[in-house]
């Protein structure tokens, strides 16, 4: 999980398309830092993914946010204490 986050400290253009799918549909990456500062900059490549992309910055972090509430909840639902 370390060496993942270093993918964040570049743009998504310089990896190839897998790469690039991955950081934004399984690990949604691209939406921490570069769709918004690709929004913000008005530059970057819209030739792989849509100029759309950029406005679902804030709908990704929500459904994000949700599925990490739901593992939670299911997770404290299932969890039992060693009494101690």
């Amino acid at each position: 999980l370390q060496n993942a986050r270093k993918f964040v400290e570049y743009p998504v253009d310089i990896y190839g398309k897998g790469v690039q799918s991955i950081l934004t549909f399984i690990l949604p990456y691209s939406f921490v830092n570069y769709f918004p500062a690709r929004r913000l900059l008005g530059r970057g490549d819209y030739s792989f993914f849509p100029k759309a992309f950029d406005y679902l910055t804030l709908a990704v972090g929500v459904v994000a946010f949700a599925a990490a509430y739901l593992f939670w909840a299911y997770s404290v639902k299932k969890y039992k204490s060693t009494g101690s």
